[in-house]
């Protein structure tokens, strides 16, 4: 696989970006082509018939983009790998985002534990000691396609899954050649990966559906359906001035969408044991507020409001403190005289200072 430099692919590259909003277009002035997948020759080939977008591969995904917080809950909700089953996905890794670059993502090998390279030698005998070498081939090409704009998000983490080569029985049980060849030559070793990925089911309409399903399934994570909205999702890459790309594709074509959270998600875990991450207030999503009624709101400085092209719900967002939010901001009550609220550019905490005293403080000042 290769990447085109040529006067057409950058003129190309232009009329896309006036097609889209500038929040869903990565900025690749740093960037590296992905380096091609080393793998068999009987792999490659089986690369070379498989075409982005082709129908064949069923699938869609997700590549979750957390704050850090937020990602070391996902990690210890997902818990210890189990080092003696092989899953669809083995463990969780979350990758500071400014370590996302080609050149880093080998430093993921140290995150290994050596008990799942035991495992991965176990099921793939006929592969000896390359069965547990770490291949990041499937990951860097996901965030080859996201530009570097991504390593500009300080705190952080892209979650990353890690993927053990599937065993005999599994291969020999496989309905079709082109499945069994996917698995037996390409999945043969310990690959690092998007968060999750799964293969469409009957009744699933987008691959919004199927990623959310398979974010459940092999990660036990559930993101409210009004987060994969892609105004919303478009709200929070504003607010962080960056230009990522909605979605991405993956090395058989299906579709990946790049998922970031909101800072000011609520996280609750539900009775079947799933980490969610909803809206603030669940009363925000029945909001029937008008433009005209929108535009009436008083809302703090920093602070507008938008409606969601697809599904119609309010939400608000702050770009000096980067939070996205379906709960309307309160106004804040008149400070007394001689002080002012201020933003802090280093960690975006808000902070009251009073200039003739030079004092500063995070509670709110006294009448």
């Amino acid at each position: 696989m290769t990447a085109s430099t040529g006067k057409g692919a950058v003129t190309g590259t232009k009329r896309a970006a006036a097609a889209v909003p500038w929040e869903a277009v990565p900025r690749r002035g740093r960037g590296r082509p992905p380096k091609a997948l080393a793998v068999s020759q009987e792999a490659n080939s089986f690369f070379s018939r498989l075409q982005p977008g082709d129908s064949r591969t069923g699938s869609a995904g997700v590549l979750l983009v957390a704050e850090e917080l937020q990602a070391l809950r996902v990690l210890l909700h997902f818990g210890q790998p189990d080092f003696t089953t092989r899953h669809d996905t083995q463990q969780l890794l979350a990758l500071p985002c400014p370590l996302c670059r080609p050149r880093a993502l080998q430093t993921a090998a140290e995150a290994l534990d050596p008990r799942l390279c035991e495992l991965a030698e176990k099921l793939r005998p006929d592969q000896g000691k390359k069965a547990a070498e770490l291949r990041d081939e499937g990951l860097r090409l996901v965030l080859g396609q996201m530009g570097t704009d991504l390593w500009r998000l300080e705190g952080h983490c892209c979650l990353s899954s890690l993927s053990l080569p599937f065993g005999q029985e599994e291969i020999q049980a496989c309905r079709s050649d082109e499945e069994k060849g996917w698995k037996q030559d390409c999945c043969n070793q310990i690959d690092l990966l998007a968060t999750a990925t799964g293969a469409h089911q009957p009744g699933e309409a987008s691959p919004v559906a199927t990623a959310s399903r398979a974010l459940r399934e092999s990660c036990r994570v559930s993101v409210s359906d009004s987060f994969w909205d892609e105004e919303f999702q478009l709200a929070i890459r504003r607010s962080l001035g960056v230009g990522i790309p909605l979605r991405v594709t993956d090395i058989r074509g299906a579709q990946v969408v790049v998922l970031l959270l909101p800072g000011a998600a609520s996280i609750s875990v539900t009775p079947e044991g799933l980490l969610c991450f909803s809206e603030a207030l669940q009363d925000s999503l029945n909001s029937t507020a008008t433009g005209a009624d929108l535009e009436q709101k008083a809302l703090p400085p920093g602070w507008f409001c938008a409606t969601s092209r697809s599904s119609g719900k309010v939400y608000y967002y702050n770009e000096n403190t980067q939070e996205a939010t379906f709960e309307c901001p309160a106004v804040d009550p008149p400070l007394p005289e001689g002080w002012t609220k201020q933003v802090s550019k280093s960690t975006g905490r808000v902070y009251y200072f009073h200039a003739e005293r030079n004092l500063s403080t995070f509670d709110l000042p006294a009448p």
